[in-house]
Parts: structure tokens; C-alpha cells; sequence
């Protein structure tokens, strides 16, 4: 999906690809029913400039929660520990509307990808718990996971991916700083909240660079 952009020079495609991620964010936001202020809080946030500086793609993955979830799920695993709750609401959605019929068509060509995936490289996820120690890990597990779960569990009572996109970080036991971003999206059709919630992580980042 980026390759046109590896083939462009150094400095263009940087600048292409913090394009690319800014867009993004403010399509998935808008698509969330953000306002406008929200979208520029969001985007003025240090979790969008801290992956955009770094050159990741978690804003490929958030791009997953609001896609159709037959695709939205190969989106969400680009970076499983952003949407990790998402992909078990999206099968109860699907029970709940359609059975068993549209779970398995949901489901069945992504699952088949991923037990490919497992038989190529093995099985990835538990590669997630030997990083947990580590000190760019921002993850709260495990004392996140009450947390995640009464989440989960609202997002199938309200019957709103909202929650489940807030819930994912929590129930992850690894993610970087920015990766906190898809909870900051599933706040963001609010404005006094989005507000907020970027405001105080710039005290936190103030606190820390002080510190």
C-alpha cells in the first residue's frame, strides 16, 4: 500500500507520508462525527505528531474502524494492540445481525490469512509479551485490563465500537505512546472531552520532559 511512496525520494516521501497520516486521522474523525475543533485538537494532539514525526502507520490501522469489517479487519491487525477489542465486537455485531451465515463471512477470509500468517511465522502474538519490560512500552497492563473490559462490555450493551476502540489499548500488553491514539478517536465526536484528553496529554508530556 505505501510502496509508491518508498519509490519517491527520502525527503518527499516523508512529507507525503505525514500527509497521508494527517488525512487520515481527520477522514476516520470526521467519519466518527467529530467537529471541526475537535478534528484540529486531535490533530494538534502529541499522539498524532508523535507518529507522524516518527514515521509509523498506526493510522492505517485506525483507518480499519471505520471500514466495512470484512476489510476493516485485515486493517486492524496492521497493529493488532490498537484494535484488539474491536475484532470481537464486530463478530457479536455479526451474530447479532445475521448469525452464523455472516459471521462466517466476515470472518472466514481473514481468519484464513491469519492462520497463514501463523504458519509462516509462527505464532506472532506471544512475541508481544517478551517486549513488555521494556521502556518505550506505554501499555498499563495488566492493571488496564478492568479497565478494557468493562469497556468491551459496554461496547456490546450500547452496541457502539466507540468503546471497543477505547478498550483495545487497555487489554494490550504492549503499545507505544501514539498508539493511544485510536482511544483519543473514540472520544473524539465530543468536543469539551477531545479537549480535554489533549490538553492533558500535553501536561503529560510537559511533566515527563521536566521530570
Amino acid at each position: 500500500m505505501l510502496i509508491p511512496l518508498a519509490a519517491l525520494p527520502e525527503a518527499v516521501g516523508r512529507v507525503m507520508l505525514v500527509f497521508c497520516g494527517l488525512a487520515s486521522y481527520a477522514f476516520v474523525a470526521h467519519r466518527l462525527r467529530a467537529k471541526p475543533i475537535s478534528i484540529v485538537f486531535l490533530l494538534l494532539s502529541p499522539l498524532v505528531l508523535h507518529v507522524l514525526l516518527n514515521g509509523n502507520v498506526d493510522w492505517l490501522a485506525m483507518i480499519g474502524f471505520i471500514l466495512p469489517p470484512p476489510l476493516g479487519l485485515f486493517f486492524i491487525s496492521i497493529k493488532p494492540q490498537i484494535g484488539i477489542a474491536v475484532a470481537p465486537f464486530w463478530l457479536i455485531e455479526a451474530w447479532r445481525q445475521g448469525g452464523w451465515k455472516l459471521v462466517v463471512k466476515t470472518f472466514v477470509p481473514f481468519a484464513i490469512v491469519l492462520l497463514l500468517s501463523f504458519a509462516l511465522f509462527g505464532f506472532w502474538p506471544t512475541y508481544s509479551f517478551s517486549v513488555i519490560g521494556k521502556s518505550w512500552n506505554a501499555s498499563l497492563w495488566p492493571m488496564s485490563i478492568p479497565v478494557g473490559l468493562a469497556l468491551f462490555v459496554t461496547s456490546i450493551r450500547k452496541r457502539k465500537i466507540e468503546y471497543a476502540m477505547a478498550a483495545s489499548p487497555c487489554l494490550s500488553p504492549y503499545l507505544v505512546f501514539y498508539s493511544w491514539g485510536g482511544a483519543l478517536l473514540a472520544i473524539v465526536s465530543s468536543v469539551p472531552e477531545t479537549i480535554a484528553a489533549v490538553v492533558g496529554l500535553w501536561v503529560l508530556v510537559a511533566v515527563r520532559y521536566f521530570s
